[in-house]
C-alpha cells in the first residue's frame, strides 16, 4: 500500500491576478500545505484538521472558547473542492509523476491535490520555521518543482476572475 498524502491549492488574488499560496520551510524549498496520512484515514477530514491546526492560529487566550466544538467548527470553515491531480512516487529515490509507470507494480507514495476554496474571512500563519507566500501563477518557474509547475495547467479549467482594485 503506498504512502497517502494530501495537498492543498489555495488561490488568492493579488493586483487582479491570481496567486497559489505555498509554504517555504527552513531549507528555502517551497511546498503546498500538505498532510501525511495514517492507513485508513479520510483525505478530506485529514486536510481539513491539518489547515485549522497548522495554518489557522489559535483563538486568544482571553476568549473563552469551547475546546470541544473548535476543532470542528475550525474544521467546517475550510471548503475543499475538487480533486485537481493525483501523482504517483514510483520508488523511493524517483520524482513525482501524474501517471504510474508501466514498470512499476507497487508505488511508493500518491500524492492527491485538491482545490481549497479560502473561508471569506480567515486568518493565517505560517508554521514555525516557515513562511507562507503568495506566487503569482505567471511567477511559476520550474525551480518550484513539477507538481506546482502543472498547477496553471491544471487550473486553466476554471473560469479565475480576478476582481478588485489592489
Amino acid at each position: 500500500m503506498p504512502r497517502v498524502q494530501a495537498q492543498a491549492v489555495m488561490l488568492v488574488h493579488g493586483h487582479r491576478h491570481p496567486h497559489v499560496l505555498l509554504l517555504r520551510d527552513a531549507q528555502q524549498t517551497y511546498h503546498l500545505p500538505r498532510v501525511l496520512l495514517k492507513p485508513g484515514e479520510d483525505e478530506i477530514h485529514a486536510l481539513r484538521a491539518y489547515l485549522s491546526t497548522a495554518l489557522a492560529p489559535s483563538p486568544p487566550a482571553d476568549r473563552a472558547v469551547d475546546h470541544a466544538a473548535a476543532p470542528k467548527a475550525a474544521d467546517d470553515a475550510w471548503e475543499v473542492g475538487e480533486l485537481l491531480a493525483t501523482w504517483w512516487r514510483p520508488t523511493a529515490m524517483a520524482p513525482l509523476v501524474p501517471y504510474v509507470p508501466a514498470h512499476v507494480t507497487k508505488p511508493v507514495e500518491k500524492v492527491r491535490m485538491y482545490l481549497i476554496m479560502l473561508p471569506p474571512r480567515k486568518a493565517l500563519s505560517a508554521p514555525p520555521g516557515g513562511a507562507l507566500v503568495a506566487v503569482g501563477l505567471h511567477d511559476i518557474t520550474p525551480a518550484y518543482g513539477p507538481e506546482i509547475v502543472a498547477l496553471p495547467a491544471l487550473l486553466s479549467r476554471f473560469d479565475l476572475v480576478c476582481q478588485g482594485t489592489n
